[in-house]
């Protein structure tokens, strides 16, 4: 999985937002400001955030942004989807051709790691990561 400069900055805007007291809001120009970067970059990643609930709109001269959920209901898979639309890691299985050795065999393992890689990261709350709580080994026992 790649992990894109979009997504990055959607990640810190969580981690920012999470930060601000309820009913507190925040403005693309100062979430850009805390978490290095642009503005316009901002109000790029905040749109599909958006769309996807995780993060509330307010329109106007004093208009902003907060989050839409909880920490605790946000997840490291729903964050990445809803940038990148999908978790795919089979897209370089695409280029391989008929004649490969075990292609088949190999598409099978990927898609199970693909698989379990959606399985933990839909595990891991941007409240795990908050409160330094996420353990890797613990997730992947109860994935298994």
């Amino acid at each position: 999985m790649k992990i894109t400069q979009e997504t990055n900055c959607a990640i810190k805007t969580i981690l920012y937002l999470s930060t601000l007291q309820k009913g507190e809001i925040s403005p693309a120009k100062t979430i850009g400001k805390s978490i290095d970067f642009s503005d316009k970059f901002v109000l790029k990643v905040l749109r599909p955030l958006t769309s996807a609930n995780i993060v509330l709109p307010f329109r106007g001269v004093t208009g902003g942004y907060c989050l839409g959920k909880t920490t605790d209901k946000i997840t490291l898979f729903d964050v990445i989807v809803a940038v990148q639309n999908d978790i795919n890691i089979l897209t370089v299985m695409k280029n391989m051709s008929k004649k490969d050795i075990k292609k088949d065999e190999i598409f099978s393992i990927f898609d199970q790691i693909q698989e379990l890689e959606k399985k933990i990261l839909k595990k891991i709350t941007f409240d795990m990561i908050i409160n330094n709580k996420v353990n890797l080994k613990n997730i992947l026992e109860d994935t298994l």
